[in-house]
């Protein structure tokens, strides 16, 4: 019973160049939805993006893109195409 045990890794599933796309892509509708949002202002949160369009207070606020989008969406009509992945 002289039997091995294979530990390598597997194959990665994309190669550098496919992520690369990807992200490239990802960040065009990133981008787009966050030209919506404002920076922090004093004593809120800076990591978090406020709503522009919001006139309650306080604001919408999210880190996800997504959720920007969706926020933008349902309470102002606003949609923001994502671009399709290469895939």
């Amino acid at each position: 019973m002289d039997s091995k045990i294979n530990l390598s890794l597997p194959a990665p599933l994309t190669t550098h160049n496919s992520v690369e796309t990807k992200l490239k892509e990802r960040g065009k509708s990133a981008h787009t939805t966050w030209v919506h949002t404002q920076t922090a202002r004093d004593g809120e949160n800076s990591r978090l993006k406020f709503c522009i369009h919001c006139t309650a207070t306080p604001p919408y606020s999210t880190l996800v893109s997504t959720n920007m989008r969706r926020h933008l969406k349902l309470k102002y009509g606003i949609y923001i195409n994502r671009t399709p992945g290469p895939i």
